[in-house]
């Protein structure tokens, strides 16, 4: 049977509605590097406890005694549920059953504006130029399965890190286009319509479906997508076009509910893929076109997390956070 390795290594995870992301984060003079970064598909297991097992299964090294799930949807620090799955996390069960000394739950985007700070131009992508005010209040937001909203307040090595469910606000609709869409889509969902109807996986496919007065018939997002990178005109590029323009005026909006004049950072696992296709300067316009606001959004800087490994290091940044705290 395997030991357990040093008290400074830790399992993280990210854990979405898709994909399970795992490493072991070691820490030696003061940094943070990830071992065994390996990720899986959530589709046909049934339950968090049997990923997990099938990555410590791979592991070939001692275990570590503490972990730090990071879980795409509310939790207490003890208990949490997927909000788009039917998987539950319980730290008093994985120290149990798996032996950890010390377990913490998180939200997905504490862990990934954990990260933010300390990440560099080789991780990001500058998509709209502006001057952040230092030490002022950063925006996170991301769309993927769902749409994770955070806030950090006085980024940097003491930062606090407010994970919200912005996301499920209601989609705010400015122009006649956007207003069909929304009616279209409550019509359709039988629902109150948020912006994570729209801004996600999902709601890629609904723009499209509804854009081509289908919206009961669903195209793939791959489908999609290659469609808009392919250059010319097809319901492909209009979708993304839609897409964009909404996730800019939900940044916006954002900014101005946080009062985050150090700017905006985009993760999730869609925009890196649409950045060929995306229009800087339209991205720019809708983003500030807030009124007597503009100008105040006009200032900031918008960046997209390129590094795939950004909530994995954030997680663990996290927890040390955490237990310093306590």
């Amino acid at each position: 049977m395997r030991g357990r390795s040093k008290d400074r290594d830790l399992l993280v995870a990210d854990i979405g509605g898709t994909n399970s992301r795992f490493a072991i984060a070691v820490s030696e003079t003061g940094r943070t590097t990830l071992q065994r970064v390996t990720r899986f598909a959530n589709a046909g297991v049934e339950d968090f406890p049997t990923q997990l097992t099938r990555f410590l299964s791979s592991l070939d090294m001692p275990l570590p005694a503490r972990a730090c799930i990071a879980v795409a949807g509310p939790t207490d620090g003890s208990s949490a549920l997927l909000t788009n799955g039917r998987w539950q996390f319980d730290a008093a069960a994985l120290k149990r059953d798996f032996g950890f000394a010390d377990a913490l739950l998180i939200n997905d985007f504490t862990a990934l504006a954990s990260g933010v700070h300390a990440l560099d131009d080789a991780h990001t992508q500058r998509i709209k130029r502006g001057r952040p005010v230092t030490g002022a209040p950063l925006c996170v937001i991301g769309p993927g399965t769902g749409l994770g909203v955070a806030c950090v307040v006085s980024p940097g090595p003491t930062q606090t890190v407010i994970p919200t469910e912005g996301g499920h606000v209601d989609l705010a609709a400015v122009t006649s286009q956007e207003w069909s869409l929304k009616q279209a889509l409550h019509e359709q969902l039988g629902t109150r319509i948020s912006a994570e109807h729209v801004l996600s996986g999902e709601g890629l496919r609904r723009i499209d479906a509804v854009l081509r007065g289908e919206p009961g018939s669903l195209r793939p997002v791959e489908t999609i997508t290659q469609e808009a990178l392919g250059g010319g005109e097809s319901w492909g590029r209009r979708t993304v076009d839609q897409f964009l323009t909404l996730l800019a005026r939900f940044a916006g909006n954002t900014v101005l509910s946080q009062g985050a004049r150090g700017g905006v950072y985009i993760g999730g696992g869609i925009l890196p893929r649409l950045l060929p296709a995306l229009d800087t300067g339209q991205f720019a316009r809708d983003f500030s076109d807030k009124g007597v606001m503009a100008a105040y959004c006009e200032a900031l800087p918008v960046h997209v997390i390129t590094d795939t490994e950004t909530a994995l290091r954030g997680a663990a940044m996290a927890f040390q956070q955490t237990r310093d705290r306590a």
